[in-house]
């Protein structure tokens, strides 16, 4: 049988993101070049479209772990709520507008950008975590 074409985009948008994210260079702590051949990898075992839950679970959460690892990032922090997601995607929007501000900009220096990148995607410390 051939493959879901919903995994099979799914793959396809987790390659083309990490082919993005390489060129945005902004986790610089990120192989990008062994995320894409782990996912180019795993595009040979995307599941069958008559292929049983547990399977196409099973493909799930190797996606996802994939992107965990490489992100270095605990597989609890994707439980979000709706509120966080939505929040989560407006961050990146944001950090994704200033980025097109960078290459539009001719005024700003590199030194002043660098710094401005190097706390882009920092949480910052909380009041209860200074205390």
């Amino acid at each position: 049988m051939k493959p879901s074409a919903r995994r099979l985009g799914a793959i396809f948008l987790a390659l083309a993101l990490a082919r993005q994210f390489k060129t945005a260079d902004i986790f610089s702590h990120v192989d990008f070049d062994e995320l894409i051949r782990s996912l180019n990898a795993l595009r040979e075992k995307v599941p069958a479209s008559d292929a049983s839950k547990a399977k196409k679970v099973k493909f799930r959460e190797v996606l996802y772990g994939l992107w965990f690892s490489a992100l270095g990032l605990e597989s609890q922090t994707a439980l979000l709520s709706q509120a966080e997601s939505q929040a989560l995607a407006d961050y990146f929007y944001i950090c994704e507008l200033m980025i097109r501000c960078k290459e539009g900009a001719t005024r700003v220096s590199p030194k002043v950008w660098d710094g401005i990148e190097s706390r882009m995607l920092i949480v910052p410390a909380t009041r209860e975590a200074e205390a």
